[in-house]
């Protein structure tokens, strides 16, 4: 039996989906790394190893998809994508939570002593991957370009994988808290060759907080996905607009701050039900110990 929010898991095919995810990704980025710091011989594009690298769940996602399911687990992954109709209070949250994290972050921070973030020059006016003209466009121009790059990129090429393939097989074996445990310390690992360049001091402590980080918004992830039915919408959206706000938002250097600030959220939303089983994984969970 599967549903919206759970799928029986079939043997190894969680595993697989981690193994491949990584060899794609890595078999990218880790050249990648090398090349940026001068130890390979021919150069890597990091625009071209960074896009094919994030859109490697989603593309092993679907190939599996296919493998264990056929077109009409195509379907079903696909549909996701359409399932619009949820709680307009989903699609704020979406789009205002990041936002909300990083100035609360921000506020916490220079209460604390920290020094005020310069807001007039956010990292989107420092980066060297988009042409200048794009940047001295203005934000009108700058914002929706922003938005589309994104959604096209690293939001719609990892949450058919993470979301749409692997959480609903973790939801069908664990309870959502769990899943998301597991989710969001794969997801943060997942990043390692994007956060350590070779020959240079590899920063334990900064990803350290990276994984929690990804902890904490794995669970926000799996409590929009469950609260939406199912839906990959309020994931793309609030992966976007994790991304835009960290491109568009100056924020305070004080990423212990921010984790207190994302562990209160965190706790609400367990609070509000992440911790316990929906029905429906309960009955998912029967059918998967009946199957075997």
């Amino acid at each position: 039996m599967s549903n919206n929010l759970t799928i029986p898991s079939k043997r190894f095919d969680l595993a697989l989906f981690f193994i491949l995810v990584f060899v794609f990704s890595w078999g990218f980025w880790i050249p990648s790394s090398l090349s940026r710091a001068g130890q390979m011989a021919f150069p890597v594009p990091e625009t071209l190893a960074g896009l094919v690298g994030a859109w490697a769940p989603s593309l092993v996602g679907l190939l599996l998809t296919a493998a264990y399911g056929g077109r009409p687990g195509i379907k079903t992954l696909l549909r996701r994508l359409l399932m619009w109709r949820f709680s307009l209070l989903l699609y704020i949250g979406a789009i205002f939570l990041p936002v909300i994290i990083s100035l609360l972050t921000t506020g916490g921070a220079i209460l604390l002593g920290a020094k005020t973030p310069d807001f007039a020059h956010p990292p989107i006016t420092q980066t060297n991957l988009l042409p200048q003209e794009v940047i001295q466009a203005g934000f009108l121009i700058l914002l929706p370009t922003m938005i589309a790059s994104q959604i096209l990129g690293s939001s719609l090429g990892e949450e058919m994988g993470w979301r749409g393939f692997a959480l609903p097989r973790l939801q069908g074996k664990y309870t959502p808290l769990i899943a998301s445990l597991i989710m969001g310390i794969v997801w943060g690992v997942w990043h390692f060759p994007r956060v350590w360049v070779p020959g240079q001091e590899f920063d334990l402590a900064g990803f350290a907080f990276l994984i929690v980080g990804t902890i904490f918004s794995a669970i926000l992830f799996t409590w929009m996905f469950n609260a939406s039915h199912g839906s990959l919408i309020p994931a793309l959206i609030l992966h976007t607009s994790q991304a835009l706000t960290n491109q568009f938002l100056s924020v305070a250097d004080a990423p212990a701050v921010g984790l207190v600030i994302s562990f209160a959220i965190v706790i609400l939303v367990v609070w509000r039900g992440m911790g316990e089983r929906s029905k429906v994984s309960e009955n998912s969970k029967s059918s998967v110990e009946a199957a075997d």
